[in-house]
């Protein structure tokens, strides 16, 4: 199972006694690790710490995120784990657990259970800019360091963002940074309360996606190389869909996510694409789509997120 932690801002909303067994009401925080699997629920304003086992019976209220084959599942399955990370729960305490070694570091914890049954009451996310690459084409061999200024929390970066970003880029894409290893581009995703415009967009049918993003991409200045990866990354989770609402994001994504690029590039063009999935079509006025000329020090980037 693959290590998964996520913390989540604490509510409460009630305590109760339920026969033989204490009913925790509450939002989580989720850690996995190895073949042990732990929640915590904040029950009367304590910290409780529950331990999940194969006979934890797991009931979902909220079936938009389980697969239609797993509708009548009960029990805890490994896959599983990933749907509760952003959940309200009612957690319902078996026996008493001994302490707890201080793997998850809260020492406000103040008892640990097993857990008999967890009941998914509702589920949310905070959305991820999900894979902004930057790609970096001077017009001759140039040291080059990039900032982002996020209004947001950066969740992973590669290679690892210090306070930037220093590099030497060819011609042809390719970034070396001070120790000499090789690149293709940078990478950074982060959590952000970012809120994007659907005023226009594209209503377009899930087996419609790859033709739409061809053209698409295209008039915003993407290379084939360029578009193809940014095809091939979010093609899978388009194309199941009915429909999806597409918006590619101007000053809403810009003016969260400023990119510092020195020295500057004579062209700068940033794709961010923000998207819905839908059941049915809608009417949205189209967008307009273009990109300035290639030319001179050339800098991408490429990104986007799935509202929901």
């Amino acid at each position: 199972m693959k290590k998964l932690i996520i913390f989540v801002f604490v509510m409460i909303f009630a305590l109760s006694g339920c026969g033989k067994s204490n009913a925790f009401v509450g939002d989580i925080y989720a850690y996995s690790s190895g073949e042990n699997c732990y929640v915590i629920c904040d029950g009367n304003e304590n910290l409780n710490g529950f331990y999940v086992t194969d006979e934890t019976e797991l009931i979902w209220k909220d079936m938009r995120y389980i697969p239609e084959n797993e509708l009548n599942s009960e029990h805890w399955e490994e896959w599983q784990w990933d749907w509760l990370g952003f959940s309200k729960v009612e957690i319902i305490a078996g026996k008493k657990a001994g302490p707890m070694k201080d793997t998850l570091g809260f020492e406000d914890v103040t008892g640990w259970y097993y857990a008999e049954k967890i009941t998914v009451i509702e589920m949310y996310y905070e959305e991820p800019e999900e894979k902004p690459v930057i790609y970096l084409y001077p017009e001759e061999e140039t040291k080059i360091s990039v900032n982002l200024d996020f209004e947001g929390t950066l969740t992973s970066t590669y290679p690892e963002y210090k306070n930037g970003w220093e590099v030497t880029a060819m011609p042809d894409g390719t970034l070396f940074d001070e120790n000499g290893k090789e690149y293709y581009c940078l990478y950074w995703e982060g959590i952000s309360d970012s809120e994007y415009d659907f005023s226009k967009g594209f209503c377009v049918p899930g087996s419609e996606t790859a033709p739409f993003l061809e053209s698409s991409l295209s008039k915003l200045g993407l290379s084939p190389r360029e578009a193809n990866e940014f095809i091939i990354y979010w093609l899978p989770r388009l194309e199941q869909n009915a429909y999806n609402l597409i918006f590619f994001q101007n000053e809403a994504y810009t003016d969260s996510a400023k990119l510092d690029i020195d020295p500057a590039p004579d062209t700068l063009i940033r794709v961010f694409m923000a998207w819905k999935g839908l059941d049915e079509p809608v009417e949205i006025e189209p967008q307009e789509l273009s990109s300035p000329e290639r030319k001179g020090f050339t800098a991408v980037e490429w990104g986007g997120t799935e509202i929901k």
